[in-house]
């Protein structure tokens, strides 16, 4: 067995091997995360037990799929919380990811089964609140002087940092130590501000390691290539939503209850992106495995974007053409809401196929597709509004359709030689 080890609570990646036959030629319980040489993941519990002659597997309730990580014995191991904990933690999460866009926002009206929808949650929690943000204080700046709209985001701020207190808990757990060797955890508030986690540094990395997990998931080419094309389809969610306010409020006069209520279409948008997406990325996933044997490589969950991409695309030509020749404003809002559809489905689909690809840098290609995000917004913020009145707005936003096309060409080559290059590259290795 070939291993790497991760420090920040990823599984350790012991790799079943597999022979000419795909044949597994030993199961072990914490080392379930990949099969062979194309690292694709066993989901079917049939299958594995068909294929696999020892072992004991952790599956779902009714026995069907594989547990991907491989829960530990421990009860203090993440994966084994109760669900409330764990719902708990993801709703504090989604909130807090929720309000910087959300906060920021607000002056454009005054100026694997289960790790899949979870990721769908924390993802429409994103996706959404750059437009809640402007909806919430249309109503409040129609009725009352600007200021009070952003008391109302310090004290939603202020409310995120008492659910952090309250309810936040540390979720790392280093799966490279025995149960035995295991920190015993003893205060949640000094786990909190990392207390407990500086008395048992000697079993994790040490800064200067820490620091260049990042530089090691980026030097992935898969991890760079999903970065592309994020910061190249980001951007224009935001640039088109900028433009679009400054239109509606210049050109069609809308006033700001008006714009307020526009702005309940990208977040119907949004909704609708998660609903379909909640049940599409299940499909594509099961219609896989179940060509392939009840395997699953991480190509596979890039699929949705195959139709994610070609939505934002023309969607953005058509608002192009909406709002250069002046056309219904349901036009605009029916558009925008399909293109925010779009970047919902493909946040998902990239979260999801990087977590697959490298699970030991989990954190790390997180933090990547942030990135992404939030360099492509900061540029669509400077230069979306001088290009579109410098070209107009059918060549700027057609030259942006250009873009989000090109970038589509990215996500198939991944799916067509991801593997390979995965293989070529290897997985992440991190220092202890």
């Amino acid at each position: 067995m070939d291993s790497s080890s991760s420090g920040t609570g990823s599984p350790k990646q012991e790799h079943i091997v597999i022979d000419g036959e795909k044949n597994i030629s030993r199961t072990d319980e914490h080392a379930l995360d990949v099969a062979g040489e194309g690292g694709a993941h066993i989901l079917d519990a049939h299958q594995l037990q068909l294929r696999a002659g020892e072992g004991d597997v952790k599956t779902t309730a009714d026995g069907k799929t594989v547990l991907i990580p491989q829960p530990s014995s421990d009860p203090n191991d993440p994966l084994n919380w109760s669900k409330i904990k764990k719902a708990t933690i993801l709703t504090v999460i989604s909130v807090v990811a929720f309000m910087p866009d959300f906060g920021s926002s607000m002056g454009i009206v005054t100026l694997l089964p289960q790790a899949i929808r979870k990721i769908n949650i924390w993802s429409g929690a994103i996706i959404v609140s750059p437009y809640l943000g402007p909806l919430i204080t249309a109503f409040i700046i129609n009725k009352m002087d600007w200021p009070n709209a952003f008391w109302v985001n310090t004290g939603l701020t202020a409310l995120c940092w008492l659910l952090v207190v309250c309810l936040m808990d540390e979720t790392i757990y280093n799966r490279n130590l025995s149960r035995d060797q295991q920190p015993i955890p003893k205060s949640r508030l000094l786990r909190l501000v990392g207390i407990e986690q500086w008395k048992t540094r000697h079993t994790r990395q040490t800064f200067l390691q820490a620091i260049a997990r990042p530089l090691v998931a980026i030097s992935k080419i898969p991890v760079l290539l999903c970065t592309i094309y994020y910061f190249l389809n980001f951007a224009w969610i935001i640039g088109v939503n900028a433009t679009i306010s400054i239109w509606l409020t210049s050109i069609y006069k809308f006033t700001p209850y008006n714009l307020g209520m526009f702005y309940f279409a990208p977040i119907i948008g949004s909704l609708l992106g998660a609903l379909v997406g909640h049940w599409l990325h299940d499909l594509f996933a099961r219609l896989y495995i179940h060509r392939h044997d009840g395997l699953i490589t991480p190509e596979a969950r890039l699929l949705p974007i195959y139709l994610a991409s070609p939505l934002m695309a023309a969607s953005i030509l058509v608002l192009g053409f909406a709002l250069q020749h002046t056309w219904s404003v349901y036009a605009i809002a029916v558009f925008t809401a399909t293109q925010v559809a779009g970047i919902m489905i493909a946040t998902v689909a990239l979260n999801a196929y990087l977590l697959d690809a490298y699970p030991e840098g989990s954190g790390e290609v997180g933090a990547w597709i942030v990135v992404g995000r939030t360099l492509g917004g900061f540029m669509a913020t400077y230069i979306e509004i001088n290009w579109v009145t410098r070209d107009g707005l059918e060549r700027a936003f057609g030259a942006q359709t250009g873009i989000t096309a090109a970038a589509a060409l990215l996500i198939l080559f991944l799916g067509l030689f991801g593997k390979r290059v995965r293989k070529w590259q290897g997985r992440m290795v991190f220092a202890m």
